[in-house]
């Protein structure tokens, strides 16, 4: 059934491997308007949501878009691609002692411009209302997962000076939301947020980038807010 629209799903999977969360069944009514969702947002909201619950030392498996997290890695954090499942436990020991002494230099902050991204990049992605949507700070939702899109701390990602960012939106009270059990209209529920994120394309919202000369480093005052 969801054979026409497995794109997106297989971009949310949970930890079953096999299995499809009924929550998705009510948007095959139309799918016109399932065209119409921004399941970029989604994806990102899934996975940040996962990521902060990976961090609890009880946790042994992830649910999220990992092969977005892996590419992320592999292509901005040198030397952290494992090639092979050899040494496995040592390799992540090793690993982690890196993440600890992680310095800012070691992270490549280039902007999205490399040939082999456009290749990929779809036309759409290209239109006024999808740039507009990714430089907004605002939250992005899916279902009961609300995180917050704080593209201001990136960016040098961008090819911009990076500013003092403002304190971060603290989400933390969502984490302990799974809705087991629970029978929820998600947007009635969070309708504070869902309407945050509707706002996206507002000036408040918005931020601006500064071009920069590459490799744009922090500031010294930056590094001293860090």
């Amino acid at each position: 059934m969801l054979h026409p629209v497995d794109d997106q799903v297989l971009a949310l999977p949970d930890k079953s491997d096999n299995m499809v969360s009924v929550r998705w069944v009510p948007l095959l009514k139309c799918f016109d308007a399932w065209a119409q969702l921004s399941w970029g947002s989604a994806v990102l909201s899934y996975t940040y949501h996962h990521l902060c619950q990976a961090v609890d030392r009880d946790t042994t498996d992830i649910a999220s878009c990992t092969p977005l997290i892996m590419s992320w890695i592999y292509q901005r954090l040198n030397g952290y691609q494992q090639l092979n499942r050899d040494n496995h436990e040592r390799w992540m020991m090793q690993i982690r002692a890196k993440l600890d002494r992680l310095g800012v230099h070691e992270i490549a902050c280039t902007p999205y411009d490399a040939p082999a991204w456009d290749a990929l990049r779809p036309v759409w992605v290209l239109t006024q209302e999808e740039q507009r949507t990714w430089l907004a700070v605002v939250p992005i939702v899916c279902f009961m997962y609300v995180r917050m899109h704080h593209v201001d701390r990136l960016k040098r990602q961008l090819g911009g000076e990076q500013q003092i960012s403002e304190d971060p939106v603290n989400l933390d009270g969502f984490l302990a939301v799974s809705a087991r059990g629970e029978d929820q209209h998600w947007p009635t529920r969070h309708r504070q947020w869902y309407d945050d994120w509707r706002a996206r394309f507002t000036d408040e919202r918005q931020i601006t980038i500064t071009p920069t000369q590459y490799p744009a480093m922090p500031t010294q005052q930056y590094f001293d807010w860090w």
